[in-house]
């Protein structure tokens, strides 16, 4: 488990064999796992830096994704969103195929396990931003970040 800290704020980053398997956008009282060697820590850390820093898009690190692959499929479709910009759930729904699943989208989201490698605080709702697993703080911190708000 690594604990970074980029403008402020806290992110936890679990890994299992060499793979994230896990993003917690801020404190998580209590978690304790193995701590990532000093190898690992430094790269992921260089990641997290870049994305912060507006260098990426999204971290660029592998992972493990251990989710159906209806999810899977909605989760790819994020990193189409570019940088700076957002797109409603509607939006990702009809990607998908599906034009009147914008709440099944929404409960994909919620459920997103690596929140900002898939970076679903892109996606908003139609008259407003909707929700976030973080909170709707991270998400108006990450959009601003981002040059999307």
């Amino acid at each position: 488990m690594g604990r970074l800290s980029f403008c402020g704020r806290s992110v936890v980053v679990l890994l299992e064999d060499d793979r994230i398997i896990r993003v917690i956008l801020g404190e998580a009282p209590g978690l304790s796992f193995p701590a990532l060697s000093p190898a690992h820590l430094g790269l992921v850390e260089e990641e997290f830096r870049a994305y912060f820093e507006g260098e990426r898009s999204f971290p660029e690190l592998p992972f493990k994704l251990e989710v159906s692959p209806s999810a899977r499929r909605c989760l790819y479709l994020l990193r189409e969103i570019p940088r700076g910009e957002v797109r409603t759930y509607g939006w990702v729904a009809r990607r998908m195929g599906y034009s009147r699943a914008a709440r099944a989208v929404g409960r994909i989201l919620s459920a997103n396990p690596l929140p900002l490698l898939f970076p679903c605080h892109r996606v908003v709702g139609q008259r407003g931003l909707g929700g976030f697993s973080a909170g709707r703080e991270w998400k108006e911190f990450l959009l601003r970040l981002e040059g999307a708000l």
